[in-house]
């Protein structure tokens, strides 16, 4: 279903750019957001579900960190195709970072948490340390994305900012923990040593 939305989408968009006719095109855009929520819908309802290995093989479980940063990141996914289909302007920055700040750079992190130890044959450090890093990524790029929404609103204009700034602090300081985290768990693995 989600290709379909996602092809149709394009097929409408690129008819509606040619024939310039704006309306076409914003149904297309519209079916894109559709797609994302679907997709996002998937993505977070199969990190219910219990994965089994393969016959013989032994079960692979996600670490928590990984499996909360993935929900996050989808989250925010599918909160942009909603957003997309009731009107969001795909190139507003409210569009742009929800799907940078919060799509994109949460899965890194779930990739990230998932994969290193994988590779590293090294588990990170502190569990806590690393579902805290993720929350507090989370946090401040909802108060982040959230201030570029609430810029309209002359009213509360003035404390915009403030909250744009500590959002975007956040942000950033969990995107440092996490590199931070990487490398003290690379120094400590067995293979960098030998």
């Amino acid at each position: 279903m989600g290709q379909w939305l996602w092809g149709l989408g394009v097929i409408l968009d690129a008819y509606g750019l040619l024939s310039q006719t704006s309306a076409v095109t914003e149904w297309g855009v519209r079916l894109f957001g559709a797609s994302f929520a679907w997709y996002a819908f998937l993505f977070v309802r199969g990190t219910r579900k219990k994965r089994t290995g393969a016959v013989g093989k032994p079960k692979i479980s996600m670490a928590l960190q990984s499996r909360l940063a993935w929900v996050i990141a989808w989250a925010f996914a599918g909160i942009l195709g909603v957003l997309t289909v009731f009107g969001l302007n795909p190139m507003s920055l409210v569009a742009i970072h929800l799907l940078f700040l919060g799509w994109v750079t949460t899965l890194i992190y779930a990739i990230g948490y998932a994969m290193f130890p994988l590779l590293l044959g090294k588990q990170a450090r502190c569990q806590r340390s690393s579902i805290a890093q993720v929350v507090t990524s989370s946090v401040g790029s909802a108060l982040l994305i959230t201030s570029f929404s609430a810029f309209g609103f002359s009213s509360i204009g003035r404390f915009v900012s403030v909250f744009l700034t500590i959002g975007g602090v956040i942000a950033a300081g969990g995107a440092i923990w996490f590199i931070i985290g990487q490398i003290l768990t690379l120094i400590r693995s067995r293979k960098w040593s030998g």
